[in-house]
Order: structure tokens, then C-alpha cells, then sequence
């Protein structure tokens, strides 16, 4: 029981240091850090690594889009959006050069920022689409809630379009200086007060945003049982994979004990399992989702932290990681969405 209450005890003192006189967010962010913590205990005792980890990841999601769209009173507390740090990189880069060059280092916090995030990639890798993001949750409830109809192939073909896109879309962002993902692509700012800020017509930009959202996020995730938006759109997700090398996550099959049934590339999300010689392999476009582990009956493949087969400490730091980011939006979804409820009339 030493991990379950060590991450209760990081969570809790976490909680304590955000919302200190804020009763109801601190009570909220307190439940919410026992739930994962218990959580955790569940797959310590039950192995069952991926389910806890869906549901897990799907409530981050949830309670995330319900702050960001929700009303909400006191402090906005969401953290400073990846997708649009990484879609506007190299105009945020060039900012902050021109900022430290000029002595405007109060003008030195979204690099910053930027920078903490490029340190979380490097320290979990793929596993911050996984177990971390946000935004990921979505694409991911969605791509498990039934039975594919079918599969997109050629894997390889998907993510270097990601990359290609992120190139693209940041020589654009530069270019005009504006966040061109967020302004045009972004599914996640479907509202009509943030697509009224733009010089974009209101009726254009949500049609945009509708259109993303609702191919690349809700449909073919359906239709496929695949991540589309993570593994082929979302500009942050093109970054992991440059840094797999880097970081100490794997998710790794056993050869040895491996029959070649192909179970794990059939249910894979995220185009991150080739075939070779009959065997698979796990490259390094992996989230380390987990969804391939129960599935396979040869029980050949497991997380790995530092080549550690069968690691307990792999889901623990992922939780860790993404519990401590959640501590600062779950209290703030929750509690609007008490707001809203409680506001219906009888």
C-alpha cells in the first residue's frame, strides 16, 4: 500500500498548496486525489491497467471542457494550453527572443511555460498523450466506446502527416503572427464567445471548429476505434515521438513469449504497432495507453521503466503527473457544473 498512499500524500499536499481558502475546491480537489490514489490501489491488486486508466483518463477530459466552457466564478486556474503553445512555437520562441533581447523579461512567461511542458515530454514521453493531456481524453473515450468497422492502415503515412501539419501550421502561425490552429482548427474552442474574438465571421469559425471536431474527434474515432485527432491532427502530438529516445517509458513485448496473433495491432489506438517477421513491435509513436496489454493472450506485453519489465512504477509516476496537473481544472469543472445545475429553475 506504500504507492497508493504516497500519491494520495503528493496529491493531497498539492491540493492543499492550490486551493488553500477555497473550502469547496479544496474539499473537491481532496476527493478527487484519494479517487486516484484508490484508483491506483485497484490496479496495483487487480492488474487491470487499461480500464482503470480509460475511465481515469476520460474524467480528466470531462471535468477539463467542463471549466473551459462552463460559467464559472473566481480564479481561471487551466493550464496554459499545449496544442496552441505547439502550434504557434515558432512565433512564441521568436516573442520570447525579442523579449529577452529587449530586457522585457516579464514578457519571459510562455516560454517558460513552453519550456515546462518540453520537460514533462522529456520525462514521459508518449505517455503525456496517454495518461496526461487534457484534450487527449476525448479522442480517446470515443475510440473505446464500441466495436470499429473498420481500421485506417499505413500508420507511418498518418504521423508524418502530423508532423508535416504541425511544420505547416507553425510557418503559418509565424507568418501572421496569430495562433492559426486555435483560430481555424482547434475543436476544443466550439463556443461562440471565443469564435466571436477572431476576425474570422462567428458562423465560418464554428463551422471550422465543428467540422474538426466532430471528423476528428468523435467520428472516425467511432467508426475506427483509433485516435485521429492525437495521432494525425493535434500539433503537440507530433512532438513526442522526435523525443521517444529520451525518455525512460516503454511499453514492451516479450518476444519470446509472443505467438504472433496480432491482437495487440488490432486494438491499438494509436498507430503505434508494426509487424515484423510476423512479430510485433511497439515504435515510438506508443502513448503507452495500455489497451494493448489485457488483450494478449500470451501475456507478453507490459509497461517497462527503464527496461524494468512489469515496472509498478510506471502507471504511478504517469498518474502522479497527470493527477498533479488535474488538481488545478477538476475543483473548477466540478464546481461549475454544480453552479449550472443548481441554477435550473424547479
Amino acid at each position: 500500500m506504500a504507492g497508493p498512499l504516497a500519491l494520495a500524500a503528493l496529491l493531497g499536499c498539492l491540493s492543499w498548496r492550490v486551493h488553500a481558502g477555497n473550502s469547496p475546491a479544496l474539499g473537491i480537489a481532496l476527493v478527487w486525489s484519494m479517487l486516484v490514489a484508490g484508483g491506483y490501489a485497484w490496479m496495483e491488486s487487480r492488474g487491470r491497467l487499461a480500464l482503470y486508466r480509460r475511465v481515469y483518463f476520460a474524467a480528466l477530459a470531462v471535468c477539463f471542457l467542463l471549466q473551459m466552457h462552463l460559467p464559472r466564478t473566481g480564479p481561471n486556474l487551466e493550464p496554459y494550453c499545449h496544442l496552441a503553445l505547439a502550434g504557434n512555437a515558432v512565433h512564441t520562441g521568436y516573442n520570447q527572443f525579442l523579449a529577452v533581447t529587449g530586457g522585457a523579461w516579464g514578457s519571459y512567461g510562455p516560454l517558460g511555460l513552453g519550456l515546462l511542458w518540453l520537460l514533462v515530454v522529456l520525462a514521459a514521453g508518449g505517455t503525456i498523450c496517454g495518461w496526461v493531456c487534457f484534450f487527449g481524453g476525448v479522442d480517446d473515450l470515443f475510440s473505446s466506446v464500441r466495436k470499429p468497422l473498420f481500421r485506417i492502415p499505413n500508420a507511418s503515412r498518418i504521423r508524418i502527416f502530423q508532423l508535416a501539419f504541425l511544420v505547416v501550421i507553425a510557418g503559418i502561425s509565424f507568418l501572421h503572427f496569430e495562433p492559426e490552429f486555435c483560430r481555424v482548427v482547434c475543436p476544443f474552442k466550439l463556443t461562440g464567445g471565443i469564435a466571436a474574438t477572431h476576425e474570422h465571421p462567428l458562423v465560418s469559425s464554428v463551422v471550422s471548429f465543428g467540422l474538426a471536431g466532430g471528423v476528428f474527434v468523435v467520428i472516425l474515432p467511432l467508426l475506427t476505434g483509433q485516435r485521429t485527432f492525437c495521432s494525425g491532427v493535434c500539433p503537440f502530438g507530433a512532438i513526442p515521438p522526435l523525443l521517444a529516445g529520451l525518455n525512460p517509458y516503454r511499453v514492451t513485448v516479450r518476444q519470446e513469449s509472443c505467438t504472433g496473433c496480432r491482437t495487440c495491432g488490432s486494438v491499438c489506438p494509436s498507430f503505434a504497432i508494426d509487424t515484423r517477421e510476423g512479430k510485433p513491435s511497439i515504435n515510438r509513436y506508443c502513448t503507452s495507453c495500455l489497451r494493448c496489454v489485457d488483450p494478449c493472450p500470451a501475456n507478453a506485453i507490459r509497461p517497462a521503466l527503464f527496461g524494468r519489465f512489469e515496472s509498478r512504477l510506471f502507471p504511478w509516476v504517469s498518474l502522479a503527473l497527470g493527477g498533479a496537473i488535474s488538481i488545478f481544472y477538476v475543483p473548477g469543472g466540478v464546481l461549475a457544473l454544480i453552479r449550472v445545475l443548481g441554477s435550473r429553475p424547479s
